[in-house]
């Protein structure tokens, strides 16, 4: 058989070389399949040339810049290897790590969605998370609703669970968010934002109304400890006011 390329007689083809039966010569593989190294007839390559990779119908030699979109060029093999995660465009460090998706699509955790699930908002092609205790944001500092069980703070646009919710404000069940207390000198409201159960240094609660007050009034007796105004029938049965906790009148 006559070698193409050195013109001599061979009794059969070098690996790199594709053997024509009909005319009986030994043609170069990398002249029938641009950067092919060894192929099993005129449109089939085995193994590419370094540097490129074998595409899977083994028709071409395409280098890493070239691989198709989903397909990963395997060092190993010399193939392009298609990638494991659904609708990913780019799984150049493994074939189940995506980096990137096909258009429309959004990438989280090695997945690629239609759409960023609750708890995460879109960015740059990607699904990242939002704040603590949040469902729905508009970045990573900015909530716009928040999970179960948080309350919304508007001017801060953060979520605070019940027991860390500051002080002055007040949960709403129904907006989900927090509200001032209605009374400035009130720390912490309950139940309505009407209602204090904590008045601030400056003032005493009334056990009563639940209002914050400078001083109690007469039928009260106040108690240092708790800084609480308590009704002195409370205290002593049928007094109306009362000088200590063991006097009345």
């Amino acid at each position: 058989i006559l070698n193409l390329t050195s013109l001599k007689c061979e009794k059969q083809c070098l690996p790199s070389y594709y053997t024509d039966i009909k005319l009986r010569v030994c043609q170069p593989c990398e002249n029938l399949l641009e950067n092919c190294n060894i192929c099993q007839n005129s449109t089939i390559c085995s193994v590419c040339k370094s540097g490129y990779f074998l595409t899977i119908d083994g028709k071409s030699c395409l280098s890493k810049a070239s691989a198709p979109a989903g397909h990963y060029p395997d060092e190993t093999t010399g193939k392009l290897i298609k990638c494991l995660v659904e609708y990913c465009s780019n799984c150049s460090k493994g074939i189940a790590i995506c980096s990137n998706c096909i258009p429309t699509y959004l990438l989280l955790n090695q997945s690629c969605l239609t759409k960023c699930p609750e708890g995460y908002f879109e960015i740059n092609s990607q699904c990242e998370a939002c704040p603590s205790y949040c469902s729905k944001c508009t970045n990573n500092k900015e909530c716009t609703l928040c999970s179960a069980g948080a309350y919304l703070l508007s001017s801060d646009s953060t979520c605070y669970q019940l027991l860390n919710i500051p002080n002055v404000f007040f949960p709403n069940e129904t907006s989900r968010k927090l509200q001032p207390c209605s009374d400035s000198n009130c720390e912490r409201c309950l139940g309505s934002p009407s209602l204090c159960s904590k008045c601030s240094s400056e003032t005493l609660l009334n056990l009563t109304s639940l209002k914050c007050e400078k001083d109690c009034l007469p039928s009260y007796l106040i108690n240092i400890g708790t800084r609480t105004c308590q009704p002195c029938e409370n205290i002593l049965r049928n007094c109306q006011i009362c000088r200590n906790s063991s006097h009345c009148g």
